[in-house]
């Protein structure tokens, strides 16, 4: 058996045995990113298991390992690109208790391939490469923030809802169990 397939109403989540990587099927491709992607369900997932003994939850957060070692990317951002794998390895090194830095420095080394570079100064492209970005979906800020995640390991940094608030969220949703 090569992959485990976790069928849902519009997608498709596909766990890779060989790899020991997750992915989103949508149809027509399959997403690792936040935006649409494993990396988004990764996060919420890590959310439910705290709440929840449902095996489903537990056994896709252990397929999520393999993502960090993803180097396939079009961009560098945080919603639909390289940067997502940054927070993805830290949601899993949190979930399952490991080093928060293990495969820090080989994501951060491969991030660098994605910065354009011109005098002191360091920007990264958008969504395609058409022109830099400071935003946060695809550019600059997505990039810095995760980074100042790196040093706080707070993961919901780049929310703009506080931990509280979400800690409430699925404080009520104790009966999920």
């Amino acid at each position: 058996k090569r992959a485990v397939t976790w069928p849902f109403n519009f997608y498709t989540i596909i766990w890779t045995l060989s790899t020991n990587t997750l992915q989103v099927d949508d149809g027509d491709r399959t997403l690792p990113y936040i935006s649409g992607g494993s990396i988004g369900i990764i996060i919420a997932l890590n959310e439910l298991t705290k709440h929840s003994t449902n095996k489903r939850f537990h056994d896709i957060m252990k397929a999520v390992d393999g993502i960090s070692n993803t180097l396939c990317c079009y961009n560098s951002g945080l919603f639909r690109g390289y940067t997502s794998f940054l927070l993805g390895n830290q949601v899993n090194n949190i979930h399952t208790h490991l080093d928060l830095h293990r495969n820090v420095p080989f994501l951060l080394n491969s991030l660098h391939i994605f910065f354009v570079e011109e005098d002191d100064c360091i920007f990264t492209p958008g969504d395609y490469g058409y022109r830099l970005s400071c935003d946060i979906f695809s550019g600059s800020s997505g990039v810095l923030v995760i980074l100042e995640h790196l040093l706080t390991n707070n993961i919901y940094s780049w929310l703009p809802v506080n931990k509280k608030a979400i800690n409430l969220l699925f404080l009520q949703g104790d009966n999920m169990k």
